[in-house]
């Protein structure tokens, strides 16, 4: 079953979900550089934090998982996220808690339409300004079905015939603003929105 088919998360989660999205974008400038390297020496994977401790009181210690590693683990949001995810303009972030949870986001790094720096945009939901826009806010019934039928894997490349990958996009900057859906072909390159 999709998030949004799920309902609202609770209350608690809610509120942790928002703080965990506002301290990735905070720290994306680490994160980012060293997931683009990372990516370039070991392939697919996944930033890992630890943020139940601070050894140098200054941050969390972070490393980066190979998809190998990701997947002994046993997390299947965090190992369906690995494979899915897009290393060109997205990254995992894994973020390991007390009491032994996990929280793991799919995170993407856009630049702005005109010009100016990154901005975080997460895979199925857009964090902008304390509120997270979600497809169903945004999308025509007609956006939503080529969705849901790309991430089903339903829809194939018309270059290579493999399956296409499917990701919700949405772009807010001064009054300027975009949404829909982005096709790509991870095998031969073909790109769509």
């Amino acid at each position: 079953m999709r998030e949004r088919d799920k309902g609202r998360f609770p209350d608690w989660a809610e509120t942790e979900r928002a703080g965990d999205l506002a301290w990735i974008k905070e720290n994306l400038h680490v994160f980012w550089p060293a997931a683009q390297r990372e990516y370039e020496e070991f392939g697919r994977g996944a930033i890992v934090v630890d943020t139940t401790q601070r050894p140098t009181g200054e941050g969390h210690p972070f490393g980066y998982f190979p998809q190998g590693m990701v997947e002994q683990t046993g997390d299947e949001d965090a190992q369906r996220m690995v494979t899915e995810y897009d290393p060109a303009w997205e990254m995992v972030t894994v973020l390991l808690k007390t009491d032994n949870r996990v929280s793991v986001y799919r995170v993407g790094v856009i630049s702005r339409p005109k010009g100016g720096g990154g901005d975080m945009v997460l895979s199925m939901t857009r964090e902008f300004e304390g509120y997270i826009v979600q497809p169903e806010d945004v999308l025509t019934e007609r956006e939503h079905q080529l969705l849901d039928r790309a991430q089903a894997g339903e829809i194939s490349c018309p270059w290579c015939e493999r399956p296409l990958m499917g990701t919700f996009y949405f772009y807010l900057d001064d009054g300027y603003q975009d949404k829909g859906v982005r096709l790509r072909c991870s095998s031969c390159g073909f790109d769509e929105r």
